[in-house]
């Protein structure tokens, strides 16, 4: 009886590591999200921002008038 080379997989560590594979994928896409709707927020800070500065020049404008 000639014995093969490969031998029997461990397939429970082959599960294992699927699911962690799984788990770290779901993480990493998980990440791109929140990193892109934090870019998002700031960009939305950034035009409340410069929308409320302009407004604060209309104010003192008005003011001055």
């Amino acid at each position: 009886m000639v014995q093969q080379a490969v031998g029997p997989l461990p397939w429970g560590h082959n599960l294992l590591l699927i699911t962690k594979l799984k788990k770290h994928r779901n993480l990493c896409a998980e990440q791109d999200k929140n990193r892109t709707l934090r870019r998002e927020i700031q960009e939305l800070r950034d035009k409340i921002a410069s929308l409320a500065s302009i407004n604060d020049s209309s104010a003192e404008r008005e003011q001055i008038a």
